[in-house]
């Protein structure tokens, strides 16, 4: 056995020496011994310090203490404005507790309205005075009130409505054969509740604007201040129950059952159902994928009371700051007596803001119609009394303060068949029709 120790340097060619092993094995014990005395007085160093600091914060708080009971003692000792202001928070106090304390916030009411009014000439010059086949705009030479809306909103809680009343020539043209009814005078209204279920289920029923395609009955939220071919033929309002899911941040999906299309009164027994996929990203992109479907035709109807299926799908995008583009598809069909009924349309439009306070818009859109026919007849058609209707709109639109629109458009209609009115005829007979519109909307 080895009992020398090898002693040296680690550089090459450096010199080594031989150590007796034992004596290696005592100095490595003297070693430690001096390391284990160095930690150890290094420890009670640390010791010391710790409780010299304990001491120090003990005598602070001691001080402390012995000031608060001489402003006790003394209490009005420059303490005025503190002592005014505790009077406050004191009376005070209930009322936050009773705030903090209350998850209900109490009911809320949201107040709004708005105005639309224009002046509208037909180059056919109707003596009727009235455009044919227009939504909303259909006076010719003459001022016209074309709707006034008071609008409510409430929320209480879980619990929410709306009421929106109107009155005008709207009225009359929305609710068509149910405009007779003092329940024209309802633009929307419908009562609502967010169950806790996932996300919030929201349920509502009542009067509602109807979800297909992108325009809306409020001129101030739409490009142009006439409506689209597609907005004229399709339904304005429905009457029922639905029930909405948030999806995500930027889906959602609405089922629903109404009474039918364009219908308060159910006039057939048979309800209507959509579903409805709604996609929003603030100020970029809203889409919309939407399917309806229901027996449409009233009862004793020669046709039958077939299932209708329509088919809508929309977007509208913000390409730039200055431009946004909208696209609108919408078809269907139903399978009548005669044969099958069914129909394609589409709307291109297209905004630009011109500066600050000026934007320029334009349109393009149709609407076309198959109208089966057999030897037992024909169907009756589903939109116009004719098989297509194309129509071109430009707009000027103004915005000279917040929340006031002025508009200048003009608009060509054309169809495959005379459908408008010229002159004095009571009889239509142009199959085409031009329209310049000034109009005038405001709101808050």
């Amino acid at each position: 056995m080895n009992t020398n120790f090898l002693l040296g340097v680690g550089w090459p060619d450096a010199a080594t020496s031989s150590v007796p092993y034992g004596l290696a094995s005592a100095l490595a014990l003297l070693l430690t011994v001096w390391l284990l005395a160095f930690l150890k007085r290094m420890a009670d160093e640390h010791y010391r310090l710790l409780k010299e600091k304990e001491r120090e914060d003990a005598a602070a708080a001691a001080a402390d203490e012995e000031d608060t009971e001489k402003s006790v003692a003394s209490p009005t000792a420059g303490l005025e404005k503190p002592l005014i202001l505790a009077g406050f928070l004191l009376c005070l106090g209930p009322a936050l507790a009773s705030a903090q304390d209350s998850k209900d916030p109490g009911p809320s009411i949201t107040l709004g309205a708005f105005v639309e009014t224009y002046f509208s000439w037909n180059f056919n010059r109707p003596q009727s005075s009235l455009t044919a086949f227009r939504g909303f705009d259909a006076r010719h030479d003459s001022f016209a009130l074309s709707n006034a809306v008071l609008d409510t909103h409430w929320t209480a809680g879980a619990a929410s409505g709306r009421l929106a009343l109107q009155t005008g020539d709207t009225p009359d043209i929305y609710y068509g054969a149910e405009a007779t009814s003092d329940i024209r005078h309802i633009l929307e209204a419908t009562v609502a509740w967010k169950a806790p279920v996932g996300k919030g289920l929201t349920l509502d029923g009542g009067i509602f604007l109807s979800p297909i395609g992108p325009e809306t009955i409020l001129i101030k939220d739409n490009w142009t201040w006439s409506r689209s071919t597609l907005f004229f033929g399709l339904p304005f309002y429905h009457a029922g129950m639905r029930a909405t899911y948030p999806v995500s941040d930027r889906w959602s999906v609405t089922g629903a059952v109404y009474n039918g299309w364009n219908n308060v009164t159910d006039t057939n027994g048979k309800k209507s159902v959509s579903v409805q996929g709604l996609y929003t990203k603030p100020d970029k992109i809203t889409a919309s994928l939407l399917y309806f479907g229901g027996a449409e035709r009233p009862r004793g109807a020669p046709e039958g009371q077939p299932w209708r299926n329509l088919f809508d799908a929309h977007i509208t995008m913000a390409v730039s700051k200055a431009l946004s583009l909208q696209a609108h598809a919408d078809g269907g069909f139903e399978d009548t007596t005669f044969g099958r009924s069914s129909w394609r349309a589409a709307a291109l439009a297209a905004r630009v803001k011109a500066n600050s306070w000026l934007y320029v818009a334009g349109r393009a859109d149709i609407l076309d119609e198959t109208i089966p026919g057999s030897s037992a007849g024909t169907a009756s058609p589903l939109f116009f009394p004719t098989t297509r209707v194309r129509s071109l709109t430009a707009t000027l639109d103004a915005r000279p303060a917040d929340r006031l629109s002025v508009r200048l458009e003009f608009r060509h209609d054309a169809a495959a068949d005379p459908i408008y009115f010229r002159g004095a005829s009571a009889v239509s007979s142009a199959k085409s029709q031009s329209t310049v519109t000034f109009g005038l909307t405001a709101w808050f």
